[in-house]
């Protein structure tokens, strides 16, 4: 088990205030980790903080994150399964980033969502969260699930 820094050693003399914390609850999820990891690592930024809660997995899951050696990803492993809610709970709060993300473990982030939420955060500093519509890719076919009205009258 791996403790969470509250910032991110970067290059010796620098260090990274973490921006956005994203966390991802796991369970027996060895075979689409690395997809779902990497499209987060894959962002240049160097103030993101990836948090993984291996939810009591048997899998090589815990192995697999011990592997991994990037600075922005911390993970914790839950020693009695818990549920996917209680490892996004843990791992909310192992973050001192201003904004939480939480991603499935067997999903992905499309290239620059990290950016657009931060943009979008800066840009309305008086909305506290949102929910998103999300993409299904399934049988070389892409699906765009919409969300109702995102910002709902007052009567709703």
């Amino acid at each position: 088990m791996t403790a969470l820094p509250n910032s991110l050693p970067v290059a010796q003399g620098e260090v990274v205030t973490p921006r956005i914390a994203v966390v991802i609850p796991a369970r027996n999820r060895r075979g689409s980790l690395p997809r779902t990891l990497e499209s987060v690592l894959s962002d240049p930024r160097r103030d993101i903080e990836l948090v993984v809660v291996d939810d009591a997995s048997d899998d090589g899951t815990e192995a697999y994150l011990a592997s991994l050696a990037d600075p922005r990803l911390a993970w914790r492993r839950l020693l009695v399964r818990s549920g996917a809610n209680r490892a996004r709970n843990e791992g909310a709060a192992l973050t001192s980033a201003p904004l939480i993300a939480f991603l499935d473990s067997d999903d992905a982030f499309c290239p620059g969502r990290i950016e657009r939420l931060i943009a979008f955060f800066d840009a309305n500093p008086d909305i506290a969260c949102t929910i998103d519509g999300f993409s299904d890719v399934a049988d070389r076919r892409r699906r765009l699930h919409l969300l109702p009205d995102p910002t709902p009258d007052a009567d709703r």
